[in-house]
C-alpha cells in the first residue's frame, strides 16, 4: 500500500480558483487508469476537484514536451493567453 501526499495548499489553491469562477484543469503524465488510485491514496476528491482532466492518454509526449499543457488549454476552451499554469516539478 503506497502512501501519496499532496503538496500542502494545492487543493486549497484549486478550490480558491474555482470559487473565483476560474476554470481549472489537472494535467498529469500519469495514465488515466492509474490516476484514480493515486488521487484516492492522496485523499483527493476527484472528479469534483477540477473542471477538466488531462492524462498521458491525451497527449503524444510528456514532460518536458508541452503536449499535456496544450491539451489542457484545449479542453478548457480558453485562449492560451488567458491561462496560468502552476507546476510541481522543475520541468514544468
Amino acid at each position: 500500500n503506497r502512501r501519496v501526499t499532496v503538496l500542502r495548499g494545492a487543493v486549497a489553491m484549486i478550490d480558491t480558483a474555482k470559487s473565483l469562477g476560474l476554470r481549472t484543469a489537472l494535467a498529469t503524465s500519469s495514465k488515466k487508469g492509474h490516476l484514480a488510485g493515486t488521487l484516492k491514496a492522496a485523499g483527493v476528491d476527484f472528479p469534483e476537484l477540477v473542471d477538466e482532466l488531462v492524462t498521458a492518454d491525451d497527449a503524444d509526449a510528456s514532460k518536458p514536451a508541452p503536449d499535456l499543457v496544450r491539451a489542457a488549454v484545449e479542453k478548457l476552451g480558453l485562449p492560451a493567453g488567458e491561462c496560468v499554469m502552476v507546476g510541481d516539478t522543475p520541468y514544468d
